[in-house]
């Protein structure tokens, strides 16, 4: 396994999908859920962060091994701020910090991107 491991999750309004790759992109470890938005924004991260555990799991990584997380996440965002402003497919979601709250919980340095760029 190559030295620097990154995990990567698209959230979207009806999935959540979840990478860990190495640095030469080869993925090692990959959860899907299911969004459940309607459940709130407190249940999605929830679930977004029990991803990232899973594929730490699957692939026998610790937090301390991992390099960085990437979101790809539904627009607007306020990426300076690491913000999800109000995107349409995620009711109830307005000015979460979601960077802030996946770093402090994951204790991995975290970045945020528009879904739509991510994906490019």
């Amino acid at each position: 396994m190559s030295e620097h491991i990154v995990i990567g999750i698209d959230l979207g309004g009806t999935k959540i999908s979840t990478a860990l790759a190495d640095s030469a992109g080869t993925i090692i470890a990959h959860d899907y859920r299911e969004t459940r938005a309607t459940a709130g924004q407190k249940a999605v991260i929830g679930r977004m962060l029990g991803g990232a555990r899973q594929v730490m799991a699957q692939a026998g990584v610790t937090q301390a091994q991992v390099a960085a997380v990437g979101i790809g996440a539904p627009g607007p965002l306020d990426i300076e701020a690491g913000v999800v402003v109000a995107p349409p497919n995620l009711p109830g979601w307005d000015r979460v910090p979601l960077k802030r709250l996946v770093e402090d919980e994951l204790g991995i340095a975290t970045f945020l991107e528009n879904d739509a760029n991510a994906a490019a």
